[in-house]
């Protein structure tokens, strides 16, 4: 900070436009040093390697996400699958017992037996739908299409139904 002044003392010599006296205050601020400009660069640096880094990292995570709920959704699908296999088996099984036991050659716990493989049967195929579902609303999740569930939902060409 500082202070100037300013009085002219041989009025005779000047101008009729030139003033008397002056004065003022000066004030010297430094807003932009390039003292730390090397230390500031290299800073800024290593925040948008940072930075690069983090972004780096969500990606990789989300492909990893995204095969994962892959993964999941293919395991559900042939779990699915093979258990119409399952389901079939159960049914000729009890077909099988049901003729069986009308022509005496077992009992009614047999038939009991296959009634229940059945119904065990179907309860495995209906969990493995439910899983495959939830497989599927988390890939689409991850995907951002959550509000498609429903479409694929109504194209799917397999339904399992409580009776069948």
């Amino acid at each position: 900070m500082y202070l100037f002044g300013q009085y002219d003392l041989y009025r005779e010599d000047a101008l009729l436009t030139d003033t008397d006296w002056a004065f003022g205050i000066g004030l010297k601020y430094t807003f932009l040093s390039g003292r730390d400009r090397p230390r500031q660069i290299s800073a800024a640096r290593a925040q948008q390697e940072q930075a690069q880094a983090a972004l780096r990292e969500a990606q990789n995570q989300i492909r990893i996400g995204v095969a994962q709920a892959w993964n999941a959704l293919e395991t559900a699908r042939q779990q699915f699958l093979l258990l119409d296999s399952s389901i079939e088996q159960a049914r000729e099984n009890l077909r099988l017992q049901e003729l069986a036991f009308r022509e005496g050659q077992s009992t009614s716990l047999d038939v009991m037996d296959a009634r229940l493989g059945l119904g065990a049967a179907r309860v495995e195929h209906a969990h493995a739908a439910y899983d495959y579902c939830v497989a599927l609303a988390h890939l689409l999740e991850l995907g951002g299409q959550s509000a498609r569930f429903g479409e694929y939902i109504r194209k799917a060409d397999h339904r399992v139904f409580p009776h069948e």
